[in-house]
């Protein structure tokens, strides 16, 4: 029986499965309330894992992945503090955090990556949370904006 969402695959494209999604428009983050990313477009999607809808991966073939992410949101502020945490099954795997000092440029940047093992059926989320006082935007279009790759490579 197979599992919602998991997707027979066959042997010779297991080692394709890369995605990278990204926003189409920029999305606001509550103050200090954890929000999921709305991806909304996939650049590239080879074993159909998107799943716009819930803005999630799911994958579909199981092995370890590199995941990829750049987040780029308007300026928070010296001294605010900017987190980001990825998700699999609801469970934090990995994330980042900053804090920004200087209030020169206009817009925070923060980079991640993990490698990890995953399996068929695993739902890959991510969500922010800052402390700035206000709502922030998430920027879908300063040098790349937002987004989240990942790729098979074992």
């Amino acid at each position: 029986m197979w599992a919602s969402g998991v997707k027979a695959v066959a042997a010779s494209s297991i080692f394709d499965s890369k995605v990278r999604i990204r926003l189409s428009s920029d999305q606001v983050i509550p103050n200090t309330t954890w929000t999921q990313i709305a991806w909304a477009t996939a650049d590239y999607d080879t074993l159909s894992e998107f799943d716009a809808g819930n803005n999630r991966i799911i994958v579909a073939v199981s092995g370890y992945y590199s995941i990829k992410w750049a987040l780029q949101s308007s300026q928070m502020g010296v001294d605010k503090a900017c987190q980001n945490r990825l998700k699999v099954n609801g469970a934090v795997v990995s994330g980042c955090a900053g804090l920004q000092g200087d209030a020169t440029y206009g817009y925070t940047k923060f980079c991640g990556s993990t490698d990890i093992q995953l399996t068929a059926g695993d739902l890959i989320t991510m969500d922010l949370h800052h402390s700035y006082g206000a709502n922030r935007s998430l920027i879908h279009a300063v040098e790349g904006g937002c987004t989240l790759s990942y790729k098979r490579f074992t």
